[in-house]
């Protein structure tokens, strides 16, 4: 931006006042931005022990809470050696969560597709060579920010497990 301005005031000399205002309130901006203390984030290894979990039989699937309020959340199971990943069915998603076609697209293009009886969207993750958590996680944070937004769901997402036992 300050260069932007910069370059406004040779191209434009009469509104240099201003555009020196504005660098004057960037350079103010830039400033709070870069003595703001980073705090890491460190995620659990709750999902990952879940995922690992799931893959290697030690339990049946688990519910991945988005919004429990409403009703929305990522299942995860596994059948012949594939990971399933599927979403609230459409009937019982509360009335504040609703799929417009912008997000069944983007839902698409992750890889979900509608179940044979178009109740839900789903996505087959193979585990013939299954080590890491990652692409698993980069599929759910996908979902989450591409598709729901972060400020549509909650803030603290909870994990239910379905054991063998």
């Amino acid at each position: 931006m300050i260069r932007y301005y910069d370059r406004l005031k040779t191209l434009r000399p009469l509104i240099s006042g201003y555009a020196d205002e504005q660098i004057a309130k960037t350079k103010v901006r830039l400033n709070m931005v870069s003595n703001q203390k980073v705090i890491p984030f460190y995620d659990g290894q709750e999902f990952d022990d879940a995922i690992f979990d799931l893959a290697y039989g030690k339990i049946l699937s688990f519910v991945f809470h988005l919004k429990k309020s409403s009703n929305l959340y990522l299942k995860f199971k596994c059948k012949k050696n594939n990971l399933i990943i599927s979403i609230t069915p459409d009937e019982q998603i509360g009335n504040e969560i609703f799929f417009p076609k912008d997000k069944k697209r983007l839902l698409k293009s992750l890889g979900f597709k509608r179940n044979k009886t178009k109740e839900y969207f789903q996505l087959k993750f193979s585990l013939t060579s299954f080590k890491d958590a990652q692409p698993v996680k980069t599929i759910v944070s996908r979902v989450i920010y591409d598709v729901f937004y972060r400020n549509e769901l909650d803030t603290e997402t909870t994990l239910v497990i379905q054991s063998n036992f």
